[in-house]
């Protein structure tokens, strides 16, 4: 027997066209990067804490991810030397997570390219500051299942995280790079 949700959701897409995909935050993974200048880099993890993107057709029309920052992990140290870095990302030096404990990224626009490629734009917001971004993405839909991916640079110093960078004043033996490197493996189903 048909219910309302059987005959409304089919002539909604018909209709719109419309499809919202739901991010599983299991099976995404966003991970990052960053370096002492020509010394080290460090590498870890963040956790998406939810997120949905949005289609009209073929096209991504906006989406938002929230980041949960309490989440972070490091994954190239030992137990103590994890938990001391974690300790000082998490503080006031870095991403002052006390006070902004998730990063916002509002998906404003997207073009697609030839190749089948995305050029997404959008609103980053950590530490309570927000900027405009743009980075290529390669987005893959089978079914009701997307997948995506991305590597995302972002200036750490634009957000008021300006421990040890050059912009400060810091002697060049002792610069952490301004800049974090983001890749994210993005899962999610449509929302039915």
């Amino acid at each position: 027997m048909e219910t309302l949700k059987d005959i409304s959701y089919p002539q909604k897409k018909l209709i719109s066209g419309s499809i919202t995909y739901v991010i599983n935050v299991f099976e995404s993974q966003l991970h990052w990067r960053g370096e002492k200048t020509n010394k080290y880099a460090h590498t870890g993890t963040v956790n998406i804490k939810s997120g949905e993107l949005y289609f009209e057709k073929d096209k991504l029309t906006g989406g938002k991810i929230e980041v949960d920052l309490n989440t972070i992990k490091v994954i190239n140290l030992d137990d103590s030397g994890a938990t001391k870095l974690i300790n000082h990302l998490m503080s006031a030096d870095f991403f002052h997570v006390a006070k902004f404990p998730v990063a916002t990224f509002n998906i404003t626009g997207s073009e697609k390219n030839q190749d089948g490629s995305f050029n997404i734009t959008g609103d980053i917001s950590v530490r309570g500051v927000t900027k405009t971004i743009s980075f290529p993405a390669r987005i893959t839909i089978t079914g009701n299942e997307l997948s995506a991916e991305a590597e995302i640079t972002v200036n750490r110093v634009d957000f008021g995280a300006s421990f040890q960078s050059a912009s400060v004043g810091t002697l060049p033996e002792d610069i952490v790079s301004d800049y974090v490197i983001i890749k994210t493996t993005v899962k999610a189903t449509a929302d039915e």
